[in-house]
């Protein structure tokens, strides 16, 4: 059995149980499964029954399972959980995910669920909100791992194994002076085979690439893409180290910004303040907010093709007197049809791969 054949029955088992009120065997059905089968599976459900499935979860696998969730997903499901429940969920975020999700969410809510965090993570979400939208600022995780020069690779050591659990990325340890100014990297691998006495500035590597707060949060991700990094270091105006920028928030924004693109390019309105969201009404979304995303550009096409129509009418004469001028008709348009299709996705993947930008988009009509 493939996987999309297991995950439908899957679904279907998970269905019949809620149909049924069978909770215990539902419960046990959903903690012995795969955490991606029941990612799969939990997105393919109505509002309600994703609630009642999510409150079935262990502790871990419905962290795991929400933190992976779109945002439009996300919001829908925490409005179904009572607010200690919401609190308990936004707790166990890491400060970028929170704050990804608090950008969403009506800032009565917010404020709410900042209060219910302990003091140290509220002072890292607000760190994080103080920054400027789509900047590094505001997607960076001030959770890593960091040794001040002096420090001895035994040190090193024994601080990423103090912190491994807490720490989004310990795979790399960043090197500051005593003002916290970035000087240099060691990958975990280079610091578990070095001499344990040795300091970590005699085998730290330069930095070969940082960001700033302000940099724009695609600029980022295309770094990471291009260095094949699993992280960079965000820097504030005084080159002090402030948070890093991991390879799967590069992910999720390259897809937020190729499906902006991509919709914008189709000529698919916005109706959300995330893309993603966007692209969540045309798949789930009701017919109403479908027809609201799709219609302008629907109606703009119907116009040109009225518009056509008319510089045809205009030409009638000579159609009646040359007839074999209208077989040329049908020809034309179909031309266009294929030119436009071939010109949509050529622009989409170049889009996409980031061969095509904002900056170029205007050179490409030349």
């Amino acid at each position: 059995m493939n996987n999309e054949d297991r995950v439908t029955d899957f679904i279907k088992s998970v269905i019949s149980c809620i149909k049924s009120k069978e909770m215990n065997a539902l419960k046990t059905l959903l903690n012995n499964a795969n955490e991606v089968d029941v990612l799969d599976m939990i997105q393919e459900l109505s509002v309600e029954d994703q609630a009642i499935v999510y409150r079935l979860l262990s502790k871990d696998k419905a962290l795991f399972v929400f933190e992976r969730l779109d945002t439009g997903f996300q919001q829908k499901l925490i409005h179904s959980f009572t607010e200690e429940s919401a609190a308990e969920i936004i707790t166990a975020l890491d400060p970028d995910e929170r704050v990804r999700l608090f950008d969403e969410m009506p800032a009565k809510f917010v404020k709410k669920m900042l209060t219910a965090l302990s003091p140290e993570e509220r002072e890292m979400t607000n760190l994080l909100m103080g920054y400027e939208s789509e900047t590094a600022g505001r997607i960076m995780t001030p959770e890593y791992v960091h040794m001040r020069q002096g420090s001895t690779v035994s040190e090193a050591l024994e601080k990423v194994k103090e912190h491994a659990r807490e720490k989004e990325m310990v795979y790399t340890i960043y090197i500051t002076d005593y003002a916290r100014k970035l000087e240099g990297v060691i990958s975990l691998r280079d610091l578990w085979i070095a001499d344990p006495s040795d300091k970590v500035e005699n085998i730290m590597q330069e930095i070969a690439a940082k960001v700033t707060t302000d940099t724009d949060q695609e600029e980022v991700a295309r770094l990471l893409q291009k260095l094949d990094w699993l992280a960079v270091p965000v820097v504030d105006m005084e080159d002090r180290l402030v948070g890093i920028v991991t390879i799967g928030d590069a992910v999720d924004i390259l897809e937020e910004e190729a499906t902006e693109d991509i919709l914008d390019a189709a000529g698919l309105v916005g109706v959300a303040n995330k893309e993603a969201d966007r692209s969540w009404v045309l798949t789930k979304g009701s017919l109403p907010r479908i027809w609201l995303v799709r219609l302008p550009f629907l109606l703009i096409a119907l116009l040109g093709g009225i518009a056509a129509g008319f510089i045809i009418e205009g030409f009638e004469e000579i159609l009646e007197t040359v007839v074999v001028v209208a077989f040329f008709i049908p020809v034309i348009l179909d031309m266009g049809g294929s030119v436009g299709s071939q010109s949509t996705t050529v622009f989409a993947r170049g889009v996409v791969l980031g061969h095509v930008s904002i900056k170029s988009f205007f050179m490409f009509f030349s």
